[in-house]
């Protein structure tokens, strides 16, 4: 198995800084950096190309993540990717790249990332629709629970601020 090095800087602005002495190394340390900062989203990507953001996230509104399962199935994707990596073997995914996200993995995502931030959005509109703050007074409340998730995830500094 090829092995990959690659160092990574992070700016005080989150921006990331990849030294590699070689195009693999490089295309290690790009794929680590968006990974920590995106994961979430290379998984929606990855259920979206596959055709199975309904399977895992329901119908969506107006059946939105039906209808993109559907266009992509129809695309056979997947079936074609596979063809390109049996005509030519470089092509292919290693096999600890091609690990998918089973069980708790899976759920991971969606209670550490997804959760948090829609129950910010549900204490918000929550106590303005039910008349317990004025519009000013949800947004500090908005500010103040981003600032406590933000110190939970570690990412609240100085710099942030």
């Amino acid at each position: 198995m090829t092995s990959y090095d690659a160092e990574i800087i992070w700016t005080t602005h989150g921006v990331p800084h990849i030294t590699a002495a070689d195009w693999g190394g490089l295309g290690f340390g790009q794929g680590y950096a968006c990974a920590r900062d995106r994961l979430p989203t290379i998984a929606d990507h990855i259920l979206k190309v596959r055709g199975e953001r309904s399977r895992f996230l329901g119908a969506g509104f107006a059946d939105r993540h039906l209808n993109t399962d559907l266009g992509y199935r129809v695309l056979g994707i997947e079936g074609r990717a596979a063809a390109m990596a049996e005509a030519d073997p470089a092509l292919a995914p290693q096999e600890a790249q091609a690990t998918a996200y089973t069980g708790w993995q899976r759920w991971h995502l969606l209670l550490a990332y997804v959760l948090p931030t829609l129950s910010i959005f549900g204490v918000v509109v929550g106590a303005l629709a039910a008349g317990w703050a004025t519009p000013t007074e949800c947004a500090a409340l908005g500010a103040f629970a981003t600032m406590v998730l933000a110190a939970l995830y570690r990412r609240l500094s100085w710099t942030a601020l």
